[in-house]
């Protein structure tokens, strides 16, 4: 009753204060009841999959667009597929493409949406799909001397070898 005292409630209902602290502490102890019989309900019928364990892993690095997270070794995620960092700085997600699997549950992706400076210990989410974002050339151009470790040359030095 609109930040209403016990005392309030008791004399615009004709009753004893005691009646109306015993109704509202029933009331309480009602709905906690049928709060956590809903709850449980809820979370039973949209349980996790029992392989989210393995679709997620922590990011150990980020820089100049690729990020390297270590997933489960048994199950990375394959070449080209998507994985979701949160950039909870900014609540939002970050699409990477999966390009290199050095081993060991390593993965290494270039950042598909624009990226700024992750934390270290992200949370990473293999989306279980196949990016379908197309790399341009002159992002290609940009990632590959990130992805071998070696400065980064003009973008228009690099041209992949027609045969």
């Amino acid at each position: 009753m609109h930040k209403c005292s016990h005392q309030d409630i008791a004399t615009f209902l004709g009753l004893p204060v005691a009646t109306v602290n015993n109704r509202l502490h029933a009331a309480r102890s009602k709905l906690k009841e049928r709060m956590l019989t809903m709850v449980t309900e809820t979370l039973h019928s949209r349980a996790l999959p029992d392989d989210f364990a393995t679709g997620s892993a922590a990011s150990s690095k980020a820089r100049g667009g690729i990020v390297e997270a270590l997933f489960d070794p048994n199950a990375p995620p394959d070449i080209l597929a998507e994985i979701v960092v949160s950039d909870e700085a900014r609540r939002r997600p970050v699409s990477v493409q999966v390009v290199q699997r050095p081993g060991a549950g390593v993965v290494r992706g270039v950042a598909i949406s624009p990226i700024a400076d992750l934390p270290r210990g992200s949370t990473v989410l293999n989306s279980g799909r196949q990016s379908e974002t197309p790399m341009s050339l002159d992002e290609l151009a940009r990632i590959v001397p990130l992805l071998a470790g070696r400065p980064r040359r003009r973008a228009s030095s690099w041209r992949p070898v027609s045969r």
